[in-house]
């Protein structure tokens, strides 16, 4: 058993934080010593006045990044944590277009332009933040950083509004028409393969829309909510590519071989058509467009134009 603890001597540990708080160049420190300065860090006031040391060091010596960090250094913990949470926060970037009230015209116009000039939808959405899509019409973003769901306890005893499950006050700035879209939560945790959502329009009426998300977690509620929404969206403005489901892309793939043949395919056709309906589904445009939402929701990607988040080559879309 060791003796009974003491504390160190008060010279030896002024003497230590004279030195840590110094701005007079130091000796090459010892691991003991580099510890101990470490832990002087956490004293009330020792470790500000080692921040403040570290950021004149680092002025005099023209190094503007040890600046950044060491004033970083200076927020209290718990601040710090808060501000770089706040900083990283989602941002729910959803794609508008013409029809959204606070549409920026003369960017969408601009876009346009550039496009028929010959300019790519990166360097467009460099010029003015905005873009020609690939099914023709011109795009712009809305963003929201303080975005979120509420309400997402799953699953719901009854259907919601989306307005009271989804703050996203830029959107409903823009398309106060979707406020009313009605939204049904569901859970269910143990099956995976049924993990979902979609967007059913007029589901109780003209303009009355519904959203049913099926999710596991609030972040994939989130997620699923986002991506519905952008069908909604897409439903508002016209030319803009609507999603689809399985189901459609199987119907399409149908009429399409029946226009070719003339007559109802065989039952190998067919089942070819089936295998061939949950690629095509993917590779529709609107459901792209909705998953590069998804895509966006965290994270600065203001820097890329939304096409750049696609995750099928433009020119295997279908739209």
């Amino acid at each position: 058993m060791s003796g009974p603890y003491r504390k160190p001597e008060p010279t030896w540990l002024g003497d230590k934080i004279r030195q840590y708080t110094s701005l007079e160049p130091q000796p090459d420190e010892s691991l003991g010593d580099t510890a101990t300065q470490l832990g002087a860090g956490f004293i009330p006031g020792v470790g500000q006045a080692m921040a403040l040391r570290d950021m004149t060091r680092a002025y005099k010596d023209n190094d503007y990044l040890g600046m950044g960090l060491s004033a970083a250094s200076l927020i209290p913990g718990a601040h710090l944590v808060k501000a770089l949470k706040k900083g990283s926060a989602p941002i729910q970037e959803l794609i508008a277009g013409r029809q959204a009230l606070k549409a920026p015209h003369a960017k969408l116009d601009a876009a346009e332009g550039f496009a028929k000039a010959g300019d790519s939808p990166q360097t467009q959405w460099d010029k003015v933040q905005a873009y020609k899509g690939p099914d023709h019409q011109p795009k712009w973003e809305i963003e929201d950083k303080f975005s979120e769901v509420h309400n997402t306890e799953l699953p719901f005893a009854q259907r919601k509004k989306l307005v009271d499950v989804l703050h996203h006050p830029e959107l409903y700035d823009n398309y106060p028409q979707l406020k009313d879209t009605h939204v049904y939560g569901t859970s269910n945790i143990a099956d995976y393969e049924r993990a979902g959502a979609q967007f059913v329009p007029d589901a109780y009426g003209p303009g009355k829309h519904a959203i049913e998300v099926n999710a596991r977690t609030p972040e994939e509620f989130h997620k699923f909510l986002l991506h519905e929404t952008q069908h909604g969206i897409q439903n508002i403005e016209p030319g803009f590519s609507k999603g689809s489901s399985p189901e459609s892309a199987y119907k399409r793939l149908l009429n399409d071989k029946l226009d070719a043949i003339g007559v109802m395919p065989d039952t190998r056709e067919i089942s070819k058509l089936k295998e061939q309906s949950m690629p095509a589904y993917l590779r529709n445009m609107g459901e792209t467009e909705s998953r590069a939402v998804e895509k966006r929701m965290y994270g600065d990607k203001r820097y890329q134009v939304p096409t750049g988040n696609y995750d099928v080559p433009i020119d295997d879309l279908w739209r």
